[in-house]
């Protein structure tokens, strides 16, 4: 009786070995996706960083210039500080999430910007702040009009 009190004791132990054992193995840090960049992100101001219409204002077409000079740099993403409408300077009170600030350019300059940075390999990150609508955003607008 005590030899099978012992087997049935060191079975248990056994199995809760091995399942904490595949519990370990079965643990994967996670990782993030492919698209992540894991090197070197620039942060870009757009406002500040090259003019090309001399109206002193940085524009998309400014940093379309510079990208062989980034590309040169080794970095893996530019991260853009945001670039929608709004009447702040730093542009962090956005009044449309569908427009780009019309002093960087046009959405067809930003969709060249983005192209021309993907054929050197470089992603786009856009500090999108969702969490800061302008007050002149139709939303608040809206909102300080009723209950």
């Amino acid at each position: 009786m005590k030899l099978n009190n012992l087997c049935i004791g060191l079975g248990c132990l056994l199995l809760i070995a091995s399942c904490q054992a595949s519990r370990e193995e079965a643990y994967q840090e996670p990782k993030p996706p492919a698209y992540y960049p894991n090197g070197i992100t620039y942060e870009i101001f757009v406002q500040s960083w090259a003019d090309t219409d001399g109206d002193g204002i940085g524009d998309f077409k400014g940093v379309t210039q510079s990208l062989d000079y980034l590309e040169d740099l080794g970095i893996e993403a530019i991260w853009f500080m945001p670039i929608h409408p709004s009447p702040s300077y730093h542009k962090y009170d956005v009044t449309d999430y569908y427009a780009v600030h019309p002093d960087y350019g046009s959405m067809d300059d930003f969709k060249e910007l983005v192209r021309e940075a993907h054929a050197r390999d470089i992603h786009i990150v856009i500090d999108f702040v969702v969490n800061h609508s302008s007050n002149l955003h139709p939303w608040f607008v809206q909102a300080a009009q009723g209950p």
